[in-house]
């Protein structure tokens, strides 16, 4: 072997770095799962969009493994004190899911659901009417608790420290309904908000706004996320 040839091979072997050769081949396969996820599930499930999320983070850390130039994030919680600070690779993983949201908010295309969203409200008030809490939580969307409300116990506590004072509902009349996809700073899906006037008994012959909300996702079921009911009394 002359010294020609030697020095070409020693130049080639120090071209390739084998993690970032590796770093690369897993990067175009989970983009070639990617396209596979695009075009087999076109409106994905939560589940599935938060899998999407993870590829596509996987993917992009794993092409910029092999990509020139220096990144890097910090990204700041509550108070200004950093909460996550990356580079590199994992640099691009991170900053895939700070933009979570934007990407499932452009990917999902929400459906209303055939199904009419008032006999969810009217089971939900039931449960609630009757001081039936268990089955007014159990009802109650999975992503409005801790969100809307904390806990099942603190659910019962507001109840008896509001609720149980207005006394039995002794009328309840859907005034209007209105909607939205996806506003802003709520989870991902479809809104309706049912708005009732509502005469308890120990309102002395008022009544009281009721809102009552309700979401949907992929999955095309109404589930109740929030119910208010206004501190003041309006005629009836």
């Amino acid at each position: 072997m002359n010294s020609r040839t030697s020095a070409r091979r020693k130049l080639l072997v120090g071209q390739i770095n084998i993690n970032n050769l590796l770093g690369f081949a897993f990067g175009v396969t989970f983009v070639a799962v990617m396209l596979v996820f695009a075009t087999q599930y076109p409106n994905p499930t939560p589940s599935q969009l938060f899998t999407f999320v993870v590829v596509l983070g996987l993917a992009a850390a794993g092409v910029g493994a092999i990509l020139p130039g220096v990144l890097g994030i910090e990204w700041k919680g509550p108070g200004g004190v950093p909460a996550i600070r990356a580079g590199g690779a994992l640099a691009l993983f991170v900053l895939v899911f700070l933009f979570r949201p934007t990407i499932e908010g452009a990917t999902v295309k929400f459906v209303p659901p055939a199904a009419s969203p008032e006999p969810i409200a009217l089971s939900y008030l039931a449960a609630s009417d009757s001081g039936n809490i268990t089955q007014a939580w159990s009802e109650l969307d999975d992503a409005a608790k801790g969100i809307v409300i904390g806990s099942r116990d603190d659910m019962e506590r507001m109840y008896k420290d509001f609720v149980t004072r207005l006394g039995q509902v002794q009328s309840r009349k859907l005034m209007g309904t209105g909607g939205a996809e996806s506003p802003p700073g709520y989870p991902l899906g479809l809104y309706r908000v049912l708005n009732y006037r509502t005469k308890f008994a120990n309102d002395g012959g008022k009544c009281r706004l009721e809102a009552v909300t309700v979401r949907a996702t992929q999955d095309l079921i109404w589930k109740v996320f929030s119910h208010l009911i206004s501190p003041t009394t309006i005629d009836c």
